[in-house]
């Protein structure tokens, strides 16, 4: 699907460059700690093996110790400062994109829905008007594609910045066949879905973020796939619900960096979060995720299996 291997490099990188940094800033700070403990230790040892303290040896030990203590306050209160400006600094990245988005929602679904309307309108006219407002019709479709795609990529942030926030999912009884085909209607355009199933498919898990699974997989396929052929197969064992999703894709990425935030893999296309956030949800939900084949591009999803609650 993809050629090669590159991260872009975005806030949250950043924010854990700071965290390594901290990191190996605490890490030093704890050596030297313990090598000035050993010194002190080494230092009372030899003076108490015999004899009594000199004047001298006391004034070391007092310069040195003062020495530590203030050390040890100053790098400790500015390794703490360090650490409360960059949770601080995380916090409000989180605050804004959420804000943000949140705000771009209601003008994005109010020109969607303006446009699908205006296109249902056209979609009604004559034949000899149809031709009249044909180089209208095209655009316009592409506008509600566009406006789609939009919406996508921004529930894909709220959505991730609500986990990182709170972790929090509904879980509850979800018949993912019907939930499938309600998604597959809105979502699937541009793609040949086949369905294998054998019987009604019930699992646990959060409705909006099984919504958003299929989505991105979907997404996935059409900006990465040369073909737009998918099945969706459905099985399960005593404990589990597998959803396995394929397409005509071909991954030449690592395996073991896939569904790494950021991870696009030299590929201008796509966010590199889709993938990321849909093995999130999954483990939100107390399943499990993982790639079957590289080529085709297969994964494959188990969710915890119940059954349909009772009326």
């Amino acid at each position: 699907m993809f050629s090669k291997n590159s991260k872009s490099v975005c806030g949250p990188e950043i924010m854990r460059d700071n965290s390594r940094f901290v990191l190996a800033l605490s890490l030093f700070w704890a050596f030297i700690l313990i090598l000035l403990g050993g010194w002190w230790i080494h230092l009372f040892m030899s003076v108490n093996s015999g004899g009594p303290i000199p004047a001298n040896f006391v004034r070391m030990i007092t310069w040195e110790g003062t020495f530590f203590f203030l050390t040890l306050f100053s790098i400790s209160g500015a390794l703490l400062v360090f650490y409360l400006r960059g949770l601080k600094k995380a916090k409000d990245l989180q605050d804004f994109f959420s804000s943000i988005t949140h705000e771009l929602k209601t003008p994005l679904a109010s020109i969607r829905l303006q446009s699908e309307v205006v296109g249902m309108k056209l979609s009604g006219v004559s034949k000899e008007e149809s031709q009249k407002w044909g180089a209208v019709i095209r655009p316009l479709e592409r506008l509600v594609q566009d406006s789609k795609n939009l919406e996508n990529q921004l529930d894909k942030i709220i959505q991730l910045s609500r986990l990182e926030r709170t972790g929090s999912l509904d879980r509850r009884a979800i018949n993912l066949l019907s939930l499938l085909k309600k998604i597959e209607k809105e979502w699937g355009y541009e793609l040949n879905i086949q369905v294998q199933h054998d019987h009604e498919v019930w699992a646990l898990g959060d409705e909006f973020g099984i919504e958003l699974i299929l989505r991105n997989l979907f997404e996935n396929t059409r900006q990465h796939s040369p073909e737009k052929d998918v099945v969706i197969t459905f099985t399960s064992d005593e404990k589990w619900t597998f959803l396995t999703y394929r397409d005509r894709g071909n991954f030449l990425g690592d395996t073991n960096q896939i569904a790494t935030l950021f991870y696009r893999h030299n590929s201008k296309r796509g966010s590199g979060i889709g993938l990321y956030l849909t093995k999130k949800l999954v483990k939100h939900m107390q399943g499990e995720f993982k790639m079957l084949t590289k080529n085709p591009f297969t994964i494959q999803i188990a969710l915890i299996k119940t059954t349909a609650p009772s009326q």
